[in-house]
C-alpha cells in the first residue's frame, strides 16, 4: 500500500513541534518560578531591605528629640521679686530635661548631656523678658533648644510665678527627703500626710512662713505609678514621691522613704518621734483663745506629724499637754486665759508632754502667736453687741455720726488694746437699714439723714428699730439690733 505522505512529519516540522513543546513547558515553569521569586523578593525586602535601609532609620538623637517635644509637664518656678530671664535660663539644664525622659532615651541623653543647648524661651511670638516674671500667675511658654545636630526644636514650658516666700518654701520641700513607717499589710487608706508632716522638716524662715492652709496633698507614687496596697505586703524600703500643691504652684514632687515592716510603730518608736518634735508655733485666735483651745491646737500639731491614721487615733487618746507656762526674767508663770486674750507674747513658753501616763518631758518649747481672725472677731462682736441703743439730736444728726457712735460702742466692748487698734483701722459699718413686712414681702430700706432728721420711729415704739451689719475687710458680721431714739 502506498504511504500517505500528508501525515508524514518532515524533519523541519519535527524541530518546530519540539521547540513548541519546550516553550510551553518553559512558560509553565517560569510562571511558577516567578511567583516564588517575586514572593521571595518581597519577603526579603520586608525582612531585610527596609531594616537595612538607612533613609528609614530614626537615630538615637532624633528619638530623644521626639520625646522632649512631646513632654507636657516641663515646669519652672519663678518669684515675682527677683527672678529674671537669666535666672530662668539657668534652670533649663540638661539635668532638668533628663529628669523627664524615660528608658533608653534617658540613658543615651545622660551619656551625651553636653549635646543639649538652650536657645531661648518665648511667650507667644516674643522672647521672654524680665517684666513677664513680675506678675503672679502662670506663663505658657515655649522652650527652643538644640540637641546634637538637630536645631531649633520646640517644646512646652510652664513658668509658675509666685511670691518669694512661696517659691522658697516649695524649693526647700522639693529637695527634702521625708521618712515614714508603714505597717506591713496595711492599706493606703491608713496613710495620711498632713501639712505639719511637711512643715516639720523645714528650716528657718520657711518653717515659720509655711501656711498649712495653702498645702494640698495629692498622692504617693512609686516609679511614676500610684502607690498600691500590694506595695505594702512585703518588708522593704520604698523610694517614693509625694505629689502636692502649695499655693498656686501645682503638681510638685518631693522624696519619701517608706519603711514597710512589722511593728514599725511600736510604743518606743512613737515615743521617740514625740520626743524629737519641739518648737511648734501655735497661731491662736486672740479674740476667743483659752488655755484649753491652745493646748488642743498644740496636741493636734503633734498628731498631724504622724502618717498613720491608726497611730494618730492612738496618740489622740493618750497624749496630754499640760502646765503651759512662760519664763519672764527667770520666773516661770502659768499662762492664763487673760494673758492669751491680751495677746501677751513675751517670754519663752514651756509645757509638759505626757504619753500613756509617762512624762516624756517637762521642758518642751512652743511659740504662741496671737492672731486676729476677721470672721471670728466679727462673730464675737455681733454676739456681745447684739442689742444696742443710741439717742441722737434730730436737729443736728448726720448718718455718719450715728455710724461713728456705733463703731465706738463696739470697739470699746473689747479690752485688748491690740484688737482695739486693729478695729480702729479696719472696722466699718457695712450697712444700716430697717426691715418691714409689706404685702407678705420683706422690704429693707437704708437709714438716711432725712429719716433721722424727721425723727422716724417704728410703729408705736419711741425708737427706730434698725439693723446693723459690721464689716472687716471682706468679712461681714451677723445682724445687730440697734435702737435709734430721736431727741
Amino acid at each position: 500500500m502506498a504511504q500517505d505522505l500528508t501525515k508524514e512529519i518532515l524533519p523541519i516540522e519535527e524541530q518546530k513541534q519540539t521547540k513548541k513543546i519546550l516553550y510551553k513547558n518553559w512558560k509553565f515553569y517560569a510562571t511558577a518560578l516567578g511567583i516564588i521569586t517575586v514572593g521571595l523578593a518581597v519577603g526579603l525586602g520586608i525582612g531585610l531591605g527596609v531594616e537595612n535601609s538607612s533613609h528609614n532609620t530614626i537615630t538615637p538623637a532624633q528619638k530623644i528629640v521626639n520625646e522632649i517635644n512631646k513632654i507636657t509637664n516641663l515646669e519652672v518656678i519663678a518669684n515675682s521679686t527677683d527672678s529674671t530671664v537669666t535666672s530662668i535660663n539657668n534652670l533649663i539644664t540638661s539635668d532638668f530635661i533628663s529628669a523627664k525622659l524615660t528608658g533608653d532615651n534617658k540613658t543615651t541623653f545622660e551619656a551625651n548631656k553636653n549635646k543639649f543647648a538652650l536657645v531661648k524661651i518665648t511667650v507667644g511670638k516674643n522672647n521672654l523678658v524680665d517684666n513677664n516674671l513680675k506678675t503672679i500667675g502662670t506663663i505658657n511658654a515655649k522652650l527652643i533648644y538644640n540637641y546634637d545636630s538637630i536645631k531649633n526644636q520646640t517644646t512646652n514650658l510652664i513658668i509658675t510665678v509666685s511670691d518669694k516666700n512661696t517659691t522658697d518654701i516649695v524649693n526647700q520641700i522639693n529637695i527634702t527627703t521625708y521618712e515614714t513607717n508603714v505597717e506591713i499589710n496595711s492599706t493606703i487608706d491608713d496613710l495620711i500626710f498632713m501639712p505639719l508632716f511637711i512643715q516639720s522638716k523645714l528650716t528657718f524662715q520657711n518653717k515659720t512662713g509655711f501656711n498649712a492652709d495653702l498645702f494640698t496633698f495629692n498622692k504617693i507614687t512609686v516609679n511614676g505609678n500610684d502607690l498600691q496596697n500590694s506595695d505594702l505586703t512585703t518588708e522593704q524600703t520604698i523610694n517614693a514621691k509625694i505629689n502636692y500643691n502649695y499655693d498656686n504652684i501645682e503638681n510638685q514632687t518631693t522624696n519619701l522613704t517608706m519603711t514597710v515592716g512589722t511593728n514599725v510603730w511600736s510604743e518606743d518608736v512613737i515615743t521617740k518621734q514625740l520626743n524629737t518634735l519641739t518648737g511648734f508655733t501655735v497661731n491662736y485666735d486672740q479674740t476667743t483663745a483659752t488655755i484649753t483651745t491652745v493646748t488642743d491646737q498644740l496636741k493636734a500639731m503633734y498628731v498631724d506629724t504622724f502618717t498613720s491614721i491608726k497611730i494618730q487615733n492612738e496618740i489622740k487618746e493618750n497624749l496630754i499637754i499640760s502646765n503651759l507656762n512662760r519664763s519672764i526674767s527667770g520666773t516661770h508663770t502659768p499662762w492664763t486665759d487673760d494673758d492669751l486674750r491680751n495677746g501677751a507674747t513675751s517670754g519663752t513658753t514651756w509645757f509638759n508632754l505626757t504619753f500613756k501616763s509617762i512624762l516624756l518631758s517637762s521642758t518642751k518649747i512652743v511659740h504662741l502667736n496671737p492672731v486676729i481672725i476677721d470672721a471670728t472677731l466679727l462673730n464675737y462682736l455681733s454676739s456681745t453687741n447684739s442689742s444696742t441703743t443710741i439717742t441722737y439730736d434730730k436737729a443736728t444728726v448726720k448718718i455718719d455720726s450715728i455710724k461713728n457712735q456705733m463703731l465706738n460702742i463696739v470697739i470699746n466692748s473689747i479690752t485688748s488694746e491690740k484688737i482695739q487698734n486693729y478695729l480702729n483701722e479696719n472696722l466699718t459699718i457695712a450697712r444700716l437699714y430697717t426691715s418691714a413686712r409689706v404685702d407678705g414681702q420683706t422690704i429693707q430700706t437704708d437709714v438716711t439723714n432725712e429719716r433721722l432728721s424727721n425723727g422716724e420711729t417704728t410703729g408705736d415704739y419711741e425708737y427706730l428699730l434698725t439693723k446693723c451689719i459690721l464689716g472687716i475687710n471682706e468679712a461681714e458680721s451677723k445682724v445687730i439690733t440697734l435702737r435709734l431714739y430721736p431727741n
